[in-house]
């Protein structure tokens, strides 16, 4: 059954969440929903620029990280069972380059000898994958949980900050991993990254999911990536523009060979409107120049 704005309104009203009525990338009033996903969330698509969007989405606390208080000690115990941190919680660096490689490898292209900012870090999982690659990282984080567990669990430079106020330090290069689809309104945010954190020449390296992925076609409506901690999906397309729309040019993109299964349904890409944007893998890696 096709899904109408009537339908976003209900799931609205019952939820008690917000309609979003402009882009949240480009600002067009023109927007259609695509995709009701199986955690009861509905995606809608930009009819202007197609930037893809939660719709409904949850409203916005001052005070609210989005996460809980305790999700910062639920974390640690995951990330020893997936083998990224040693009992004694050190990284293992063989584990860390192949679960981080978008963010290392571009960070390595732009730092090899710069201190970096990482920015969004939560406990620092981030900032200790890319130290254990011998690159000078330092976690710049939002939530006060976050940094007290980076700090005291996993002894990682995590500081407590916000992009929207100026740093003492200007940063040459600043990540942001998996940061960007919580965000609600994208182009303010990076534009406060080129404002605050950055050189005027700076790189940020971007990873966001891409849901132009066959990870995406393949899980559907499934796909763990959507949820009401994810506001904003990109696109390779997609992500550039509102790159862009906030003053960065792209320098690079990190597309590794795609690895389809047998069978995907390529054909969904256009059942919602998305197309095919070339990068066909579960992740987008963007390095972006300040101008």
């Amino acid at each position: 059954m096709k899904l109408t704005k009537d339908d976003v309104r209900q799931l609205a009203a019952t939820r008690g969440w917000v309609i979003v009525r402009r882009c949240p990338s480009c600002g067009h009033e023109r927007w259609r929903p695509v995709l009701r996903a199986e955690r009861d969330c509905c995606l809608a698509q930009c009819g202007a620029c197609d930037f893809v969007f939660l719709n409904p989405r949850p409203p916005k606390l001052d005070d609210d990280s989005g996460y809980d208080a305790d999700h910062a000690d639920q974390l640690i115990p995951r990330l020893v069972n997936t083998g990224l941190l040693a009992e004694d919680l050190t990284p293992n660096a063989d584990r860390m380059r192949q679960r981080y490689a978008k963010l290392i490898e571009l960070t390595e292209l732009l730092a090899p000898d710069e201190p970096v900012v990482d920015i969004g870090c939560g406990i620092g999982t981030s900032t200790l994958a890319l130290r254990s690659q011998g690159i000078r990282a330092a976690g710049l984080e939002i939530d006060p949980n976050f940094v007290e567990a980076a700090q005291e669990r996993l002894g990682v430079d995590v500081q407590l900050g916000d992009v929207q106020q100026p740093q003492p330090q200007r940063a040459a290069v600043a990540t942001l991993n998996s940061v960007l689809e919580h965000i609600d309104e994208p182009v303010p945010f990076l534009e406060a990254i080129r404002r605050n954190v950055l050189h005027p020449a700076g790189a940020l390296v971007v990873t966001v999911p891409n849901l132009a992925s066959t990870e995406f076609v393949h899980h559907g409506t499934k796909w763990t990536i959507i949820s009401p901690k994810h506001v904003s999906y990109f696109t390779e397309a997609t992500l550039q523009s509102t790159a862009e729309r906030a003053g960065f040019t792209v320098e690079h993109t990190w597309a590794p060979p795609a690895t389809p299964r047998p069978g995907d349904p390529v054909e969904l890409w256009t059942r919602i409107g998305l197309g095919h944007q070339g990068n066909v893998t579960g992740g987008i890696g963007m390095v972006l120049r300040n101008r």
